[in-house]
Protein backbone atom coordinates (compact mmCIF):
# COMPACT_ATOMS: atom_id res chain seq x y z
CA UNK A 1 0.00 0.00 0.00
CA UNK A 2 3.10 2.11 0.46
CA UNK A 3 3.92 1.75 -2.60
CA UNK A 4 0.76 2.96 -4.09
CA UNK A 5 0.52 5.77 -1.83
CA UNK A 6 4.07 7.12 -3.27
CA UNK A 7 3.05 6.45 -6.88
CA UNK A 8 -0.10 8.57 -6.21
CA UNK A 9 2.30 11.49 -4.27
CA UNK A 10 4.38 11.12 -7.45
CA UNK A 11 1.57 11.81 -10.08
CA UNK A 12 0.50 14.27 -8.09
CA UNK A 13 3.73 16.31 -7.97
CA UNK A 14 3.91 15.84 -11.49
CA UNK A 15 -0.27 16.91 -12.14
CA UNK A 16 1.53 20.63 -9.98
CA UNK A 17 4.15 21.12 -13.32
CA UNK A 18 1.87 20.47 -16.05
CA UNK A 19 -0.10 23.53 -15.97
CA UNK A 20 1.86 24.88 -19.52
CA UNK A 21 1.70 21.57 -21.60
CA UNK A 22 1.57 22.23 -25.14
CA UNK A 23 0.85 20.68 -28.39
CA UNK A 24 4.48 20.15 -29.40
CA UNK A 25 7.70 21.81 -30.94
CA UNK A 26 7.46 23.14 -35.17
CA UNK A 27 10.19 23.94 -37.10
CA UNK A 28 8.65 25.14 -39.87
CA UNK A 29 10.66 26.87 -43.14
CA UNK A 30 7.41 27.74 -45.68
CA UNK A 31 3.99 26.53 -45.17
CA UNK A 32 4.67 23.60 -47.51
CA UNK A 33 8.44 22.34 -45.58
CA UNK A 34 8.11 21.50 -41.66
CA UNK A 35 8.83 19.52 -39.30
CA UNK A 36 7.15 18.90 -35.44
CA UNK A 37 7.97 16.65 -32.72
CA UNK A 38 6.04 15.82 -29.60
CA UNK A 39 5.90 13.62 -26.66
CA UNK A 40 3.15 11.13 -25.11
CA UNK A 41 3.26 10.00 -21.50
CA UNK A 42 0.20 8.19 -19.32
CA UNK A 43 0.76 6.93 -15.94
CA UNK A 44 -0.49 4.63 -13.56
CA UNK A 45 -1.31 4.22 -10.08
CA UNK A 46 -3.19 2.59 -7.90
CA UNK A 47 -4.45 -1.06 -5.94
CA UNK A 48 -6.50 -4.41 -7.57
CA UNK A 49 -8.02 -6.94 -6.33
CA UNK A 50 -5.93 -10.46 -8.10
CA UNK A 51 -7.83 -13.76 -8.28
CA UNK A 52 -6.95 -15.16 -4.71
CA UNK A 53 -9.23 -11.65 -3.17
CA UNK A 54 -5.91 -9.99 -2.11
CA UNK A 55 -5.20 -6.34 -2.71
CA UNK A 56 -1.89 -5.26 -4.39
CA UNK A 57 -0.65 -1.88 -4.94
CA UNK A 58 0.89 -1.05 -8.54
CA UNK A 59 2.63 1.90 -10.45
CA UNK A 60 2.67 1.27 -13.80
CA UNK A 61 3.95 3.33 -17.47
CA UNK A 62 0.89 2.79 -19.55
CA UNK A 63 3.25 4.34 -22.62
CA UNK A 64 5.81 7.04 -23.28
CA UNK A 65 5.16 8.18 -27.12
CA UNK A 66 7.52 10.06 -29.22
CA UNK A 67 5.69 11.94 -31.96
CA UNK A 68 7.54 12.81 -35.22
CA UNK A 69 5.26 14.39 -38.10
CA UNK A 70 6.27 16.69 -41.33
CA UNK A 71 5.35 17.92 -44.53
CA UNK A 72 8.13 17.74 -47.89
CA UNK A 73 6.04 18.85 -50.72
CA UNK A 74 2.72 20.52 -51.07
CA UNK A 75 1.07 17.16 -51.72
CA UNK A 76 3.54 15.13 -49.56
CA UNK A 77 3.32 14.92 -45.63
CA UNK A 78 4.28 11.84 -43.16
CA UNK A 79 3.77 10.62 -40.14
CA UNK A 80 6.61 8.63 -37.23
CA UNK A 81 5.54 7.76 -34.25
CA UNK A 82 6.82 5.05 -31.72
CA UNK A 83 5.23 3.24 -28.47
CA UNK A 84 7.52 2.25 -25.31
CA UNK A 85 6.15 0.17 -22.29
CA UNK A 86 8.14 -0.78 -19.81
CA UNK A 87 5.28 -2.96 -18.02
CA UNK A 88 5.03 -5.36 -20.50
CA UNK A 89 5.36 -9.43 -19.70
CA UNK A 90 6.83 -10.47 -23.18
CA UNK A 91 10.31 -9.29 -23.43
CA UNK A 92 10.00 -8.92 -26.80
CA UNK A 93 7.66 -6.16 -26.08
CA UNK A 94 9.85 -4.51 -23.73
CA UNK A 95 11.22 -1.76 -25.88
CA UNK A 96 10.40 0.57 -28.42
CA UNK A 97 7.66 -0.58 -30.66
CA UNK A 98 6.78 1.28 -34.24
CA UNK A 99 3.58 2.35 -33.49
CA UNK A 100 3.09 4.98 -37.15
CA UNK A 101 4.83 5.17 -40.23
CA UNK A 102 2.80 6.99 -42.40
CA UNK A 103 3.10 8.66 -46.03
CA UNK A 104 0.28 10.61 -46.58
CA UNK A 105 -0.91 12.32 -50.37
CA UNK A 106 -3.04 14.85 -49.77
CA UNK A 107 -4.49 16.56 -52.65
CA UNK A 108 -7.80 17.96 -51.66
CA UNK A 109 -10.53 17.32 -48.92
CA UNK A 110 -12.14 14.78 -51.61
CA UNK A 111 -9.45 12.74 -52.25
CA UNK A 112 -6.65 11.67 -50.18
CA UNK A 113 -4.20 8.56 -49.84
CA UNK A 114 -1.98 7.38 -46.65
CA UNK A 115 0.44 4.57 -46.68
CA UNK A 116 2.27 2.39 -44.31
CA UNK A 117 1.76 1.35 -40.68
CA UNK A 118 -1.30 3.11 -39.60
CA UNK A 119 -4.92 3.18 -37.77
CA UNK A 120 -7.47 1.20 -40.61
CA UNK A 121 -10.68 3.08 -41.04
CA UNK A 122 -12.24 0.97 -37.85
CA UNK A 123 -14.47 2.47 -35.03
CA UNK A 124 -14.21 5.69 -33.14
CA UNK A 125 -12.29 4.25 -29.67
CA UNK A 126 -9.54 2.70 -32.25
CA UNK A 127 -9.21 6.24 -34.34
CA UNK A 128 -9.09 8.69 -30.77
CA UNK A 129 -6.77 6.19 -29.31
CA UNK A 130 -6.45 6.06 -25.66
CA UNK A 131 -4.98 9.29 -25.44
CA UNK A 132 -8.12 11.33 -27.17
CA UNK A 133 -10.60 8.96 -24.78
CA UNK A 134 -13.69 10.34 -22.73
CA UNK A 135 -12.28 7.64 -20.26
CA UNK A 136 -8.93 6.35 -18.88
CA UNK A 137 -8.69 2.60 -20.28
CA UNK A 138 -9.32 1.47 -23.59
CA UNK A 139 -12.36 -0.17 -24.46
CA UNK A 140 -11.65 -4.30 -24.05
CA UNK A 141 -14.33 -4.77 -26.77
CA UNK A 142 -12.90 -2.54 -28.95
CA UNK A 143 -9.63 -4.41 -29.04
CA UNK A 144 -10.34 -7.39 -31.05
CA UNK A 145 -9.53 -6.05 -34.68
CA UNK A 146 -7.31 -8.25 -36.57
CA UNK A 147 -3.38 -5.89 -36.05
CA UNK A 148 0.14 -5.88 -35.72
CA UNK A 149 0.79 -3.69 -32.90
CA UNK A 150 -1.58 -0.95 -31.01
CA UNK A 151 -4.65 -1.51 -32.91
CA UNK A 152 -2.19 -0.72 -36.25
CA UNK A 153 -2.44 -2.44 -39.41
CA UNK A 154 -0.05 -2.40 -42.97
CA UNK A 155 -1.65 -1.03 -45.95
CA UNK A 156 -2.88 1.66 -47.68
CA UNK A 157 -6.29 4.13 -47.38
CA UNK A 158 -8.52 6.51 -49.28
CA UNK A 159 -10.19 9.04 -47.57
CA UNK A 160 -11.95 12.09 -48.13
CA UNK A 161 -14.44 14.42 -46.45
CA UNK A 162 -17.23 17.01 -47.36
CA UNK A 163 -17.96 20.17 -45.41
CA UNK A 164 -14.68 20.09 -43.26
CA UNK A 165 -16.08 16.87 -42.01
CA UNK A 166 -19.47 16.59 -41.67
CA UNK A 167 -19.27 13.19 -43.94
CA UNK A 168 -16.56 11.52 -43.95
CA UNK A 169 -15.52 8.16 -45.87
CA UNK A 170 -12.29 6.04 -45.85
CA UNK A 171 -11.77 2.67 -47.88
CA UNK A 172 -8.20 0.82 -47.02
CA UNK A 173 -6.52 -2.65 -48.24
CA UNK A 174 -4.30 -4.14 -45.11
CA UNK A 175 -2.70 -7.19 -44.30
CA UNK A 176 -4.95 -8.59 -41.16
CA UNK A 177 -4.03 -12.43 -41.50
CA UNK A 178 -0.35 -12.50 -42.96
CA UNK A 179 -1.20 -16.22 -43.28
CA UNK A 180 -4.59 -15.32 -45.99
CA UNK A 181 -4.06 -15.15 -49.73
CA UNK A 182 -6.02 -12.27 -49.92
CA UNK A 183 -5.47 -8.46 -48.56
CA UNK A 184 -8.17 -7.26 -45.57
CA UNK A 185 -10.14 -4.77 -46.84
CA UNK A 186 -12.06 -1.99 -44.56
CA UNK A 187 -14.03 0.78 -45.14
CA UNK A 188 -15.96 3.40 -42.97
CA UNK A 189 -18.24 6.21 -43.18
CA UNK A 190 -19.24 9.19 -40.52
CA UNK A 191 -21.98 11.71 -40.73
CA UNK A 192 -22.02 14.23 -38.41
CA UNK A 193 -25.35 16.02 -38.03
CA UNK A 194 -23.99 18.85 -36.25
CA UNK A 195 -20.74 20.15 -35.86
CA UNK A 196 -18.22 18.91 -38.52
CA UNK A 197 -14.74 16.57 -36.92
CA UNK A 198 -12.41 17.46 -40.03
CA UNK A 199 -9.10 15.20 -40.27
CA UNK A 200 -8.78 11.06 -40.91
CA UNK A 201 -8.43 10.63 -37.10
CA UNK A 202 -11.08 11.89 -34.44
CA UNK A 203 -11.79 12.22 -30.74
CA UNK A 204 -13.90 10.79 -27.90
CA UNK A 205 -14.82 13.94 -26.44
CA UNK A 206 -14.33 17.76 -27.64
CA UNK A 207 -14.66 19.01 -23.94
CA UNK A 208 -17.86 21.16 -24.43
CA UNK A 209 -16.72 23.14 -27.38
CA UNK A 210 -18.83 21.65 -30.01
CA UNK A 211 -22.12 20.10 -30.43
CA UNK A 212 -21.71 17.02 -31.92
CA UNK A 213 -24.04 13.99 -33.28
CA UNK A 214 -21.46 11.89 -35.16
CA UNK A 215 -22.60 8.36 -36.39
CA UNK A 216 -20.27 6.02 -37.62
CA UNK A 217 -20.22 2.63 -39.11
CA UNK A 218 -16.99 0.26 -40.59
CA UNK A 219 -17.09 -3.02 -41.45
CA UNK A 220 -13.51 -5.14 -42.50
CA UNK A 221 -13.45 -8.52 -44.69
CA UNK A 222 -10.30 -10.90 -45.47
CA UNK A 223 -11.24 -13.71 -47.13
CA UNK A 224 -9.60 -17.13 -45.30
CA UNK A 225 -8.73 -14.27 -42.56
CA UNK A 226 -9.42 -16.45 -39.99
CA UNK A 227 -7.17 -18.79 -40.49
CA UNK A 228 -6.58 -22.68 -41.62
CA UNK A 229 -7.66 -25.53 -39.47
CA UNK A 230 -5.08 -28.17 -39.54
CA UNK A 231 -2.72 -29.27 -41.91
CA UNK A 232 -4.94 -29.47 -45.35
CA UNK A 233 -7.98 -28.23 -43.52
CA UNK A 234 -10.80 -25.59 -44.56
CA UNK A 235 -9.76 -21.87 -43.95
CA UNK A 236 -12.04 -19.54 -42.34
CA UNK A 237 -13.16 -16.25 -43.43
CA UNK A 238 -13.15 -13.47 -40.90
CA UNK A 239 -15.56 -10.14 -41.33
CA UNK A 240 -16.42 -7.57 -39.07
CA UNK A 241 -18.65 -4.96 -38.58
CA UNK A 242 -19.77 -2.09 -36.32
CA UNK A 243 -21.49 1.40 -35.48
CA UNK A 244 -21.25 3.64 -33.12
CA UNK A 245 -22.43 7.20 -32.03
CA UNK A 246 -20.73 10.34 -30.56
CA UNK A 247 -23.01 12.81 -28.87
CA UNK A 248 -21.72 15.96 -26.99
CA UNK A 249 -23.42 19.26 -26.66
CA UNK A 250 -21.58 22.87 -26.03
CA UNK A 251 -21.12 24.03 -22.65
CA UNK A 252 -23.66 26.08 -20.65
CA UNK A 253 -24.75 27.39 -17.18
CA UNK A 254 -25.54 23.78 -16.54
CA UNK A 255 -22.49 21.68 -18.22
CA UNK A 256 -22.59 19.66 -21.20
CA UNK A 257 -23.34 15.97 -21.78
CA UNK A 258 -21.12 13.21 -23.52
CA UNK A 259 -22.87 10.02 -24.75
CA UNK A 260 -20.23 7.69 -26.56
CA UNK A 261 -21.36 4.37 -27.59
CA UNK A 262 -20.75 1.32 -30.23
CA UNK A 263 -21.64 -1.89 -31.22
CA UNK A 264 -19.06 -4.77 -32.55
CA UNK A 265 -19.93 -8.23 -34.70
CA UNK A 266 -17.04 -10.72 -35.22
CA UNK A 267 -17.39 -13.38 -37.05
CA UNK A 268 -14.85 -15.83 -37.70
CA UNK A 269 -16.60 -18.00 -39.89
CA UNK A 270 -16.70 -21.20 -36.97
CA UNK A 271 -13.16 -21.32 -36.78
CA UNK A 272 -11.45 -23.57 -34.29
CA UNK A 273 -7.99 -23.79 -33.12
CA UNK A 274 -6.04 -26.23 -31.51
CA UNK A 275 -3.53 -23.97 -30.48
CA UNK A 276 -3.52 -19.69 -29.64
CA UNK A 277 -1.81 -17.85 -32.64
CA UNK A 278 -2.04 -14.17 -34.27
CA UNK A 279 -4.40 -15.96 -36.43
CA UNK A 280 -6.89 -16.75 -34.15
CA UNK A 281 -9.72 -13.88 -34.54
CA UNK A 282 -12.50 -13.20 -32.23
CA UNK A 283 -15.82 -14.68 -32.79
CA UNK A 284 -18.94 -13.15 -31.02
CA UNK A 285 -20.97 -9.84 -30.20
CA UNK A 286 -19.96 -6.46 -28.04
CA UNK A 287 -20.67 -3.08 -26.96
CA UNK A 288 -19.84 -0.26 -24.41
CA UNK A 289 -21.59 2.73 -23.79
CA UNK A 290 -20.11 5.96 -21.74
CA UNK A 291 -21.60 8.70 -20.65
CA UNK A 292 -20.17 11.74 -18.58
CA UNK A 293 -21.49 15.43 -17.75
CA UNK A 294 -19.00 18.03 -17.76
CA UNK A 295 -19.47 20.39 -14.76
CA UNK A 296 -19.89 24.34 -15.21
CA UNK A 297 -16.84 26.39 -14.84
CA UNK A 298 -13.33 24.78 -14.06
CA UNK A 299 -11.87 24.08 -11.01
CA UNK A 300 -8.37 23.33 -9.29
CA UNK A 301 -5.80 25.58 -6.79
CA UNK A 302 -4.79 28.73 -7.76
CA UNK A 303 -3.66 28.85 -11.80
CA UNK A 304 -4.35 25.46 -11.99
CA UNK A 305 -7.72 25.10 -13.62
CA UNK A 306 -9.34 23.04 -15.20
CA UNK A 307 -12.71 20.94 -16.49
CA UNK A 308 -14.20 18.63 -14.68
CA UNK A 309 -15.76 15.48 -15.90
CA UNK A 310 -17.77 12.52 -14.10
CA UNK A 311 -18.49 9.62 -15.90
CA UNK A 312 -19.37 5.98 -16.08
CA UNK A 313 -18.82 3.31 -19.13
CA UNK A 314 -20.63 -0.57 -19.33
CA UNK A 315 -19.21 -2.51 -22.02
CA UNK A 316 -19.40 -6.65 -22.95
CA UNK A 317 -18.00 -8.78 -25.38
CA UNK A 318 -20.16 -11.90 -25.90
CA UNK A 319 -18.07 -14.41 -26.91
CA UNK A 320 -18.66 -17.40 -29.03
CA UNK A 321 -15.55 -19.22 -28.62
CA UNK A 322 -15.12 -19.14 -24.75
CA UNK A 323 -16.18 -17.07 -21.40
CA UNK A 324 -17.65 -13.54 -21.73
CA UNK A 325 -16.00 -10.74 -20.66
CA UNK A 326 -17.72 -7.47 -18.91
CA UNK A 327 -16.45 -4.46 -17.24
CA UNK A 328 -17.61 -1.39 -15.25
CA UNK A 329 -15.99 1.55 -14.94
CA UNK A 330 -16.71 4.77 -13.19
CA UNK A 331 -14.29 8.02 -12.56
CA UNK A 332 -13.75 11.64 -12.77
CA UNK A 333 -11.30 13.25 -15.00
CA UNK A 334 -9.82 16.59 -14.45
CA UNK A 335 -8.42 18.02 -17.83
CA UNK A 336 -6.28 21.00 -16.62
CA UNK A 337 -5.39 21.47 -20.39
CA UNK A 338 -7.68 18.84 -22.30
CA UNK A 339 -5.86 15.82 -23.42
CA UNK A 340 -2.39 17.60 -23.05
CA UNK A 341 -2.42 17.33 -19.44
CA UNK A 342 -5.21 15.19 -17.51
CA UNK A 343 -5.69 13.49 -14.21
CA UNK A 344 -8.50 10.36 -14.01
CA UNK A 345 -9.27 8.66 -10.73
CA UNK A 346 -11.64 5.83 -11.37
CA UNK A 347 -12.82 2.57 -10.16
CA UNK A 348 -13.00 -0.53 -12.65
CA UNK A 349 -15.10 -3.97 -11.55
CA UNK A 350 -14.09 -6.79 -14.10
CA UNK A 351 -15.19 -10.20 -15.03
CA UNK A 352 -13.98 -12.99 -17.26
CA UNK A 353 -11.14 -11.20 -18.25
CA UNK A 354 -8.72 -12.42 -20.53
CA UNK A 355 -6.81 -14.10 -17.58
CA UNK A 356 -9.38 -16.26 -16.64
CA UNK A 357 -9.98 -14.40 -13.48
CA UNK A 358 -13.76 -14.69 -12.37
CA UNK A 359 -13.59 -11.28 -10.50
CA UNK A 360 -11.43 -7.94 -10.00
CA UNK A 361 -11.69 -4.99 -9.35
CA UNK A 362 -9.68 -1.74 -9.00
CA UNK A 363 -9.24 1.56 -8.25
CA UNK A 364 -6.79 3.95 -9.91
CA UNK A 365 -5.81 7.28 -10.55
CA UNK A 366 -3.53 8.35 -14.02
CA UNK A 367 -2.52 10.79 -15.36
CA UNK A 368 -1.87 11.81 -19.23
CA UNK A 369 0.90 14.27 -20.65
CA UNK A 370 1.28 15.21 -24.18
CA UNK A 371 3.78 18.17 -25.80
Amino acid sequence: MLLGLAAVSLVSAMVMSAGNARAGYKMELDENHWISLGIGLRVEAGTNEDPSDDWESNFTVDSIRPYIAGQVHEYIKFEANFDYNANRNDDDFNQIQLLDAIVKLEFNDLFNVWGGRMLPPTDRANLSGPYFLNAWAFPLVAEKYPQVFQGRDNGAALWGQVGGGVFKYQLGLFEGNPDADAPQFNGRLVLNLLDPEPGYYNSSTYFGEKDILALGGSVYYQHQGSGQEGVGGKRRDFTGWNVDLLFELKATAAGSPTIDAAYFNYDNDNFVSSVASPATRANGESFYVTGGWYLPGEYGVGGLQGLVQPHVRYQKFYNDSGPNQSRWDAGVSWYIQEQNAKLVVYYSHMKGDLANAPLRNAVNVGFQLQF
